[in-house]
């Protein structure tokens, strides 16, 4: 039986179809996060890939999901040249440097992930995201103080899957 994800991979694909000739960037996007959702990380970085090279290569939503894709498959490197390429395009993308970010943590690589998610907080002080995962790279760095403080205030800003306990 097909799941939210197949359905959506479906309709997109159909729409794709009957569109020949059209720049149809938001059904490949949307497309493609469906694939990711699903664990389908290749066919989604096609997606994103048939954005930036035939459709809008302007377009930095479109490396940070590929960015995405990569993170999640374990390319952490990949990951974040696309992240760096939605950064010169658009310089002030919170998303950007709060998922760059996740990538340096994934790789081990905390100062750098504490840049990037301070950078985010700088362009978006109310992210509440950005200061639970910059929390998780404190206390992996173990600097518990820090990291229950912005744990915080992550709680503070609404974050709801508030779960840490720094020990």
């Amino acid at each position: 039986m097909p799941n939210e994800y197949d359905r959506e991979i479906l309709e997109w694909t159909k729409w794709i179809k009957s569109h020949p000739g059209d720049i149809n960037f938001p059904a490949y996007s949307l497309r493609g996060l469906a694939y990711n959702n699903k664990g389908e990380y290749d066919k989604a970085i096609a997606d994103y890939n048939t954005i930036i090279t035939m459709l809008i290569p302007e377009l930095a939503e479109a490396y940070i999901n590929r960015g995405i894709a990569y993170n999640n498959k374990g390319e952490y490197d990949r990951a974040i040249a696309d992240y760096c390429q939605a950064m010169i395009i658009d310089p002030k993308n919170s998303r950007a440097y709060k998922d760059r970010g996740l990538a340096y943590r994934n790789k081990g690589e905390y100062d750098k992930a504490i840049a990037d998610y301070t950078m985010a907080i700088s362009f978006d002080p109310r992210d509440a995201w950005a200061y639970n995962d910059r929390g998780d790279a404190f206390k992996f760095k173990g600097e518990n103080d820090k990291a229950e403080a912005d744990y915080r205030t992550a709680k503070e800003l609404g974050y709801k899957n508030y779960t840490r306990e720094v020990s």
